[in-house]
């Protein structure tokens, strides 16, 4: 078992998420542990478009679209400073993760944030109206396939999510 993060299948044939503390980056906040909702089961992912959702040069950015390379999984990327945030979409996510794990507390941009900015920040609409008027407050990377949506990156979830053979067939 890796020490970054398993999963595991409970009676349901729902993909379940452990989640064990990784080292944080000076360079990219994305280095906490992976915030992941495996909304459904992984099977029925299946050939839906894949999209990443991220900075240009985020490290766990860079290591999502690596690792999809290498498995053969062609995918779009949406940088948040080029083609910004919108709100549906935003919402959608919202759906699936909670709003303090979309959140990103531990980046530059946080940081940078007045505390009274940082304070105002309670609950869901007001996170939400934060991360839409700051897009690089999202943890990073979000990743989408149809209704399926993984906060963060890691290789087991990305190998549990997309299937087995994927990371086998990395070199």
């Amino acid at each position: 078992m890796d020490a970054s993060a398993s999963t595991a299948r409970s009676s349901s044939s729902v993909l379940t998420p452990r989640r064990v503390p990784k080292p944080r980056s000076t360079i990219c906040c994305a280095e906490t542990e992976p915030v992941t909702r495996l909304e459904g089961t992984a099977a029925g992912v299946g050939d839906a478009p894949i999209t990443v959702f991220g900075i240009q040069n985020c490290d766990q950015v860079r290591r999502a679209r690596a690792w999809l390379q290498a498995a053969g999984r062609p995918y779009r990327f949406h940088d948040f400073r080029v083609d910004g945030l919108q709100p549906e979409l935003l919402a959608g996510w919202l759906r699936h993760v909670p709003w303090d794990s979309l959140l990103n507390r531990r980046g530059t941009t946080w940081r940078k944030l007045d505390e009274s900015r940082r304070a105002a920040v309670t609950d869901q609409l007001s996170a939400s109206e934060l991360m839409l008027a700051e897009p690089t407050l999202v943890k990073r990377p979000v990743l989408q396939q149809g209704q399926k949506t993984l906060v963060g990156f890691s290789e087991p979830l990305y190998s549990a999510f997309f299937g087995p053979q994927d990371g086998a067939s990395r070199s």
